[in-house]
């Protein structure tokens, strides 16, 4: 491409544009991600030989082991050729079967990979074993990795042994399936390994959640966390529903510096026998007692409130203001009789709403402080609006009472197999 007016720093932001895999947050609601699109990076370099080098870092940014013969052949790679190593930010480990051990922390690995900032267990398997050596944790604490995923951990003890291990988290990602049995000496191990000052650089938490988690100690996960994302989903337990709210609330009331509250409630056998009954256990169940056993420190720290119930349907915009209303949310956030934000750096009360057009969120925010008044004035209410969501194709015009109202799998970029050729 000679001559080309466009400087190559230009055409690296178009890359990246073009090819970023998806943001690992909570908005995405499942923990998959899009292919790498192969042909366009082969595409651009073939087009610019300078667009080499940066399209095979977008290549080799992410590499998974699926079986031990991958990890064989990528130590073989990186001892040949170590500039590949240094391309490498994040690793996942996403065995086959759930009995397979996954040897990625070889020494040739921890040697190599230093620029490695993100390590993904991804385990499928529910009901699956801890098939790590002993010591697994020791070895991982070598990576200088700042952020952690884990999806459906098997086992408590060994899972938490690791996260308190690394001294250097920032980011934790925890999907929670049920609970696996736990034994009062389960539970008295987990105590007796919790390291003094564990999770202290912890500053985002996502915590993609099923069942209660009471047995943890007090600040599992430190007391610096700025940002919280609390993911619910409602399956058949053995535990009440209306417990599991509160249960959480006893690990992050400790959250003297936490930011940012986003709490978003996912049905998927449901949370009762109907969308009314879902969103009445949705607010009581989870939203009710989180925000009324959050600190005083946690009061005067937080910035935003961010809700997101994925019960609420078009033929829902009724039912759901009147449940916010009949439990009183708006007296949560507020002092009696003084009528004062409990929370007085609360920049917003966010609720994502489906809707078509930012009229909608017009009309969700008349809705939404005609019954929530005492916030008016007080705490300022956002609406965004999911526009991808059940029920939005029919928008407020088919709506009975708007008229009255005056107000796949996730795949990597890398899949290390034996019969891949690099660029």
């Amino acid at each position: 491409m000679e001559g080309c007016p466009l400087p190559i720093e230009l055409c690296h932001l178009v890359i990246d544009y073009t090819l970023e895999p998806d943001p690992w947050i909570w908005e995405c609601n499942r923990w998959e991600r899009k292919d790498t699109p192969y042909n366009v990076i082969s595409w651009q370099t073939s087009i610019c030989f300078a667009w080499l080098p940066y399209a095979r870092f977008v290549l080799y940014r992410s590499v998974v082991f699926k079986t031990p013969s991958q990890v064989d052949l990528f130590c073989r790679t990186i001892t040949e050729n170590p500039s590949l190593a240094i391309l490498v930010r994040e690793l996942i480990i996403k065995p086959k079967d759930k009995s397979t051990y996954i040897p990625f922390v070889r020494d040739s690995i921890l040697k190599h990979l230093r620029r490695l900032d993100t390590l993904v267990y991804d385990l499928f398997h529910r009901k699956g074993t801890w098939v790590n050596p002993l010591r697994h944790h020791l070895r991982v604490a070598k990576f200088p990795i700042t952020e952690l995923v884990m999806n459906y951990p098997t086992r408590w003890t060994e899972t938490f042994q690791l996260i308190w291990s690394i001294p250097t988290l920032e980011t934790l990602r925890l999907r929670v399936g049920p609970s696996p049995e736990i034994t009062v000496p389960d539970i008295h191990r987990l105590h007796a390994i919790q390291r003094r000052g564990a999770c202290a650089r912890l500053k985002t938490l996502v915590l993609t959640h099923e069942d209660g988690c009471s047995f943890l100690p007090r600040r599992a996960f430190g007391t610096s966390v700025e940002q919280l994302y609390l993911e619910f989903h409602r399956r058949s337990s053995e535990i009440p529903v209306s417990t599991i709210g509160g249960q959480l609330s006893a690990h992050f009331s400790s959250f003297a510096s936490l930011k940012g509250l986003h709490i978003q409630i996912i049905s998927t056998d449901g949370f009762g026998s109907g969308l009314t009954e879902g969103i009445n256990a949705a607010v009581s169940d989870y939203m009710v007692p989180v925000l009324a056993r959050l600190s005083p420190q946690t009061q005067d720290s937080l910035h935003t409130i961010t809700y997101r119930c994925w019960c609420v349907w078009h033929d829902q915009r009724r039912q759901y203001p009147l449940e916010l209303s009949s439990k009183k949310v708006d007296e949560l956030l507020t002092k009696f009789p003084n009528l004062l934000s409990k929370f007085p750096n609360l920049g917003s009360l966010c609720f994502w709403l489906p809707g078509k057009s930012a009229y909608d969120a017009e009309r969700w925010k008349r809705l939404l402080r005609s019954h929530l008044p005492r916030l008016e004035g007080i705490v300022p209410i956002s609406v965004k609006i999911r526009w991808d969501e059940p029920g939005t194709e029919n928008g407020w015009a088919d709506d009975s009472d708007s008229g009255s109202d005056s107000a796949s799998e996730w795949s990597p970029n890398l899949d290390f197999d034996d019969n891949r050729r690099d660029i």
